[in-house]
């Protein structure tokens, strides 16, 4: 390695401004979201995390151990400039460290503390055993690329070992995005990636029934069979938002013991549902695939004879089509879906290739949903709802 001082100075200079640059923006964008989870379970929900700000703090505190600890640890190995970034670096790895307690994971932070502390020590140790050892000289640009190769080094320590779950990057996303109010937001999070969670699928029904999508929009996509995903439960929790938030905004919150289909009849009863609670009540009448109960609802709310939202029209073509009703209110275009549909459905004996095809072509649409999803037995009593 090169030995003379300014040049190290330089090379350390270099290595720097790639460890902190990327650090801040790993910090700032990927991890935000598992941090923002950390800082909310620290601080029993008193406490809102900003991205950038956050960030910077963090980075700031890596540049701190850097100057403090790393003169004190590795003296004597000064003619790799690089290596001083090795304590921040462990740093980073048991701060990112990040995963959903109780969601297969014990404790909040992982274990990354158990490798990150002995390399430290392994390091200390050596360093203070180095007695003058004599390293080769090498020209400044081949000293440069090895320094830098050792950043990128200490830098996957960082990333690896950080929470890299991306059900729970998108599961925590989605949430924040329901705390600021960015409903569009969580829906876009959720249609990116394909996490398919009974947790995503009720913050996206939550966020398209804050924008009117719910009947348009929520079978195109990562569906969970059932109702049940569409309420907080102890195994479908919201992490940082009250579960009162959605029941507040459906009409009111339920009794211990009731189910959210039973509590949103029971709210439809008593005349307090909210527009919001209305199209829950028919989604969840279409995920548990109980077209009969879906019908009796939306057709006592609405005329059927109108052009209905994409969803609901579609399981309104599964019951005219079940019980051997004329399609009036169907759209020519959708009527012409459905028999094309219901054509590919019987032709093909092969069920494997027939859902293979009828996903290509009908994939988005609730008549794939209710016919090729597995029966679902009702989480709820619906027998409670009359």
């Amino acid at each position: 390695m090169h030995s003379s001082p300014a040049v190290r100075r330089w090379i350390y200079a270099v290595c720097g401004v790639v460890f902190y640059a990327f650090a801040f923006c790993y910090l700032s964008v990927f991890q935000a979201d598992l941090l923002a989870y950390a800082v909310y379970s620290l601080s029993g929900g008193r406490a809102v995390y900003n991205s950038l700000i956050g960030a910077a703090v963090i980075t700031l505190v890596l540049l701190a151990a850097d100057v403090l600890l790393s003169p004190l640890l590795l003296r004597r190995l000064k003619r790799f400039p690089a290596i001083r970034l090795l304590v921040p670096a462990m740093l980073l790895a048991m701060i990112c460290d990040v995963h959903i307690a109780g969601g297969g994971e014990p404790d909040l932070f992982g274990n990354a503390w158990m490798f990150c502390i002995p390399a430290v020590i392994v390091l200390f140790v050596v360093n203070f055993f180095i007695r003058g050892a004599k390293i080769a000289h090498c020209p400044p640009l081949q000293a440069l690329f090895l320094n830098l190769l050792a950043v990128l080094v200490f830098l996957s320590v960082g990333v690896f070992a950080g929470n890299t779950c991306e059900t729970d990057h998108v599961r925590l996303r989605c949430e924040r995005c329901l705390l600021r109010g960015d409903y569009d937001g969580a829906v876009h999070t959720i249609a990116r990636h394909n996490v398919n969670t009974p947790p995503t699928a009720m913050m996206k029904a939550f966020a398209m029934a804050q924008t009117g999508r719910l009947g348009e929009c929520f079978f195109e996509r990562n569906v969970v069979n059932g109702s049940a995903s569409l309420f907080p439960a102890d195994d479908n929790k919201l992490l940082m938002i009250s579960p009162n938030v959605i029941y507040e905004a459906l009409g009111g919150v339920p009794a211990p013991g009731v189910s959210g289909r039973e509590w949103l009849a029971l709210l439809r009863r008593r005349g307090r549902i909210t527009p919001l609670g209305r199209d829950y009540l028919y989604t969840a009448c279409l995920l548990d695939r109980d077209i009969d109960a879906f019908v009796k609802y939306y057709a006592a709310d609405n005329d059927t004879a109108l052009a209905a939202p994409k969803h609901y029209g579609e399981a309104l073509d599964i019951y005219r089509y079940e019980h051997d009703l004329s399609s009036a209110g169907a759209g020519k275009k959708q009527e012409a879906g459905f028999a094309d549909f219901l054509s590919r459905r019987r032709g093909e004996d092969n069920r494997v290739l027939r859902e293979n095809g009828l996903r290509d072509a009908y994939g988005s649409t609730y008549w794939f949903y209710y016919f090729f999803t597995s029966s679902n037995a009702f989480t709820q009593s619906v027998s409670n709802e009359n």
